[in-house]
């Protein structure tokens, strides 16, 4: 789980830097490139971003920049489902069985969250 705590948090600075509005160019571009190498492990990829997704759904309170976050991050959760310009393949079909069952859950789980 600490191996997972870690990769979360540089996903988190990465998605930063990706969305942020005062962003360096040439920080995004490489936080982009950075995102984009982490399309080859889908799995983490996938969990990784359902869980700020999920935390983001059911975060009461939040801030201007944390809801900004949670509807970037739902932007990229749809995006796996569709096929990469770039890899050509949906990311969600290179996940592992468990994964997409564990990503169907969640996703249920995340609009069940924002719909009451």
């Amino acid at each position: 789980m600490a191996d997972f705590d870690a990769q979360l948090g540089q996903l988190i600075a990465v998605l930063r830097s990706m969305n942020g509005k005062s962003v360096d160019p040439d920080a995004r571009k490489k936080a982009e490139a950075d995102y984009h190498s982490l399309k080859s492990n889908p799995d983490f990829l996938l969990q990784a971003l359902l869980h700020i997704l999920a935390q983001g759904a059911a975060a009461t309170n939040a801030t201007d920049e944390e809801t900004a976050m949670t509807q970037f991050v739902a932007i990229l959760v749809r995006q796996t489902f569709y096929t990469d310009k770039v890899l050509d393949y949906r990311v969600f079909d290179r996940c592992s069985p468990e994964t997409k069952q564990s990503v169907t859950e969640k996703l249920l789980e995340c609009w069940q969250k924002e719909s009451t």
